[in-house]
């Protein structure tokens, strides 16, 4: 199973700062691995997915990510590019902006 939860803070709705605080699939932890360079490129190109948000109306710019193929672009072959299930992001995202806010 894909695990992706993400944390982010907005300023009149405009994606301030976004990070993984969980990405995890296969019994793999794409935070934190060291040394696996597939793992690391991997982790990679999902960082460029959500940092694309950064700078952004959130309103308009989550459904970029519907496309992902436009936004990551450098080291993407088959198998990568297979592994940018951008749906896991939107969903975390649109969670995340369901729950409300944590902290003021």
């Amino acid at each position: 199973m894909f695990q992706v939860i993400v944390q982010f803070t907005l300023k009149d709705n405009i994606v301030d700062n976004i990070t993984f605080r969980q990405l995890y699939h296969g019994g793999i932890n794409y935070r934190t691995e060291e040394e696996d360079q597939v793992i690391i490129g991997l982790r990679e190109q999902h960082e460029q997915l959500i940092n694309y948000l950064v700078g952004k109306d959130i309103r308009e710019s989550v459904s970029d990510l519907y496309t992902p193929g436009e936004i990551v672009r450098e080291d993407v072959d088959v198998f990568t590019g297979a592994t940018l299930r951008s749906g896991k992001f939107i969903s975390a995202i649109r969670d995340g902006l369901n729950r409300g806010v944590y902290r003021y």
